[in-house]
């Protein structure tokens, strides 16, 4: 423990002559440094290969002790366990199962890292979310059991609506966050799946459900949606949709939560400085901003493609890249008062030399042409699930860690840091927002 504590003063103390360096506003009259009015949130997903889910919260080399040094928050996103919605379905407590043994473990584990919790549940986007399906001894998250664009009016759906809004319930209950996202960037399904449908309406009074049964597991949770922005945005770097946003008002939010990822504009330099405060600036009596989930690559993304080794066009990545955008993103919080801000991820999510490798394409269940190489397995499953389409799944969010796979830190994380090293005050007049549904 004695190197742990010894990390953890010397990078203070960096921090704070980087953050001296890097011109942030002055105390005046003081010592001290400025405060800061935004907490800072990070996650430990990474994916390992040869496990039966690839993707983990707290892996056995990152437990959750490694990330709370580096957080004010510890965001947690179990939404890769999927979710067993027949068992939610007939009752608000499910039977014990591989899969409930799991999610306590997972919640106990992060509950160990002694930071308040950022939970961020997903339900559907265009599409559903995993479903968790038990088989032995294991619970397996099945993607693509549902049709795309579901239509929660039909007796095929419906259901699914009363079962997410126990399980939200579930785990509230179980989790105790400080925050809670209720539905992962849900304006996709608005966005992608015909508008203001009836499917859309039915979808609504559920999120609406779902929001006041976590209200009442703890009155004072910060509970609120996350949009995806570059949706809001058309898909667009000057674009807004007013539309979409004004039907995204009747989902109660205590914050507005935002999930950025403007990779697909190019590159940072790119990126226009109302970006991440648009929608408040149009809007000056919206709730206050929480970045729910944002990041960018710090490696080349390759894919092998009909055999050919190719590189996603516009979607270019290297060191600079991720310090210009974590840069721009902490100065835009800090000088808007931002709530809170979530990078992901705190570690890369693969080795960075996966990132650059052009696997064989490898047939299932033995993948002989990959040699027992378990990182060119790992991402040949992932090509089952969508071709280059999958691979590319594997590797956008992969490099975006302020440290490397192994934990070793990037120069990303002084920057980080120096905020990080700040006293957090929030704004004396932050104020929630609670919408209503018509």
């Amino acid at each position: 423990m004695l190197i742990f504590r010894t990390e953890y003063v010397s990078r203070r103390l960096t921090a704070f002559l980087l953050a001296s360096l890097a011109g942030l506003p002055a105390a005046s009259g003081q010592s001290l440094p400025p405060s800061r009015p935004f907490q800072m949130a990070s996650t430990a997903i990474q994916v390992v290969p040869g496990v039966h889910t690839s993707e983990q919260n707290f892996s056995p080399s990152f437990p959750p002790a490694n990330v709370a040094l580096d957080v004010d928050l510890l965001s947690v996103f179990p939404e890769y366990l999927g979710i067993p919605f027949m068992a939610f379905e007939q009752s608000a407590t499910p039977t014990a199962s591989p899969w409930t043994l799991e999610m306590q473990s997972l919640a106990q584990s992060a509950q160990a890292s002694g930071k308040p919790l950022f939970l961020q549940l997903g339900f559907v986007r265009a599409n559903m979310v995993p479903l968790a399906v038990i088989l032995g001894n294991t619970s397996q998250a099945v993607s693509g059991w549902a049709l795309p664009c579901p239509n929660f009016t039909t007796s095929t759906y419906a259901p699914l609506l009363g079962a997410y809004v126990n399980y939200v319930t579930w785990m509230t209950n179980l989790f105790q966050p400080r925050y809670l996202v209720t539905a992962t960037e849900i304006n996709l399904y608005y966005f992608v799946c015909g508008g203001n449908t009836a499917s859309w309406r039915a979808l609504v009074n559920a999120l609406q459900a779902a929001y006041a049964a976590a209200k009442a597991v703890n009155p004072s949770i910060v509970a609120f949606p996350s949009l995806n922005l570059e949706a809001l945005y058309d898909n667009t770097a000057t674009g807004f949709d007013q539309k979409q946003y004004a039907a995204m008002g009747a989902l109660s939010h205590d914050r507005l939560g935002l999930a950025a990822y403007p990779a697909y504009l190019g590159n940072p330099y790119m990126v226009p400085s109302d970006f991440l405060t648009r929608i408040s600036n149009y809007n000056p009596n919206e709730a206050p901003v929480v970045i729910t989930e944002t990041g960018w690559n710090s490696t080349p993304v390759a894919l092998t493609v009909n055999n050919q080794c190719a590189q996603p066009f516009g979607f270019y990545s290297e060191p600079s890249f991720e310090t210009a955008y974590l840069n721009f993103l902490l100065n835009t919080a800090f000088n808007s008062n931002f709530d809170a801000v979530t990078w992901w991820s705190d570690r890369d999510l693969i080795l960075s030399q996966v990132m650059t490798t052009c696997y064989p394409q490898a047939s299932p269940p033995s993948y002989s042409q990959c040699y027992g190489d378990e990182w060119c397995i790992t991402d040949n499953a992932f090509r089952q699930s969508g071709g280059a389409g999958g691979e590319f799944a594997l590797k956008a969010f992969g490099s975006m860690g302020l440290r490397n796979y192994d934990g070793t830190p990037k120069s990303q994380l002084s920057i980080w840091d120096s905020f990080l090293s700040l006293p957090y005050t929030p704004p004396a007049n932050l104020v929630e927002r609670r919408a209503t549904a018509p």
